[in-house]
């Protein structure tokens, strides 16, 4: 095996020592960004305050978001849309932390007593000023439950055949519900996961421009607030019309 001169060892160090530091330096920059981005989902996620509207003889009971039993005129705590890297993205310039993940929606469940009588069902999702606006910067899809030419939420329709069963006594019937509300990333994202998105599609764009569109994204969400005390807060306003 030939010996390699002075200079060739040399240059064989410098060339490894190069490598090692472009290792380090993507290390480093990855786990900025990651932390950046984790630290949105830790934050945005709030509360949800639900609002029950049934026209008499209706009624609601056992209502419950994600599990969480819905108690009259309390905000759920904890409860609402977590905006953060999707789980089990280990890889590229934005990743998961391996504790907080995507959770882009809610799962509703309930009662509706009375039901024998029951014409129309829908629901109206208030989003916080924050995903608004997160949603005119194209970070965010809420056209489901928002126009944004009117400024007006939109009231969405429960479909009585696909979103639950209705279970009958004889004298009274029940509609037991069980349906998911979601949220979508926007259009500067693609409608996928930035952690998906700038390591696919948006490759090209400068390591800079990543983590001012992460921070953006933060602020706006959050509205300028201090993500240690600021809990974006949603409303769920469930309505039940009966027959005339």
């Amino acid at each position: 095996m030939a010996k390699m001169t002075r200079k060739e060892y040399t240059r064989r160090r410098l060339f490894y020592g190069v490598l090692m530091f472009a290792a380090a330096a993507l290390a480093t920059t990855g786990v900025a960004i990651w932390l950046l981005f984790s630290t949105l989902g830790v934050t945005a996620n709030g509360g949800m305050t639900v609002a029950e509207v049934a026209m008499s003889p209706l009624s609601f009971t056992s209502l419950t978001v994600d599990g969480e039993e819905v108690v009259s005129g309390e905000t759920l705590q904890g409860v609402g849309f977590v905006f953060d890297s999707l789980a089990g993205d280990d890889s590229g310039r934005v990743s998961w932390n391996g504790v907080s993940s995507e959770k882009l929606s809610l799962q509703i469940s309930g009662v509706l007593m009375g039901a024998q009588h029951l014409s129309s069902f829908s629901y109206i999702l208030t989003l916080p000023q924050g995903i608004l606006d997160a949603a005119e910067k194209g970070y965010v899809d809420i056209s489901r439950f928002y126009d944004a030419q009117s400024g007006q939420f939109k009231e969405v329709p429960i479909s009585l055949s696909d979103d639950g069963v209705l279970v009958s006594d004889g004298a009274d019937s029940a509609f037991r519900f069980d349906f998911s509300i979601a949220l979508q990333w926007g259009t500067r994202f693609q409608n996928m996961n930035p952690s998906i998105y700038f390591d696919t599609v948006g490759l090209g764009e400068p390591l800079e421009e990543v983590k001012s569109t992460l921070q953006d994204l933060q602020t706006t969400v959050l509205e300028g607030m201090d993500p240690r005390n600021y809990r974006p807060t949603y409303t769920l306003t469930l309505m039940a019309s009966p027959n005339e």
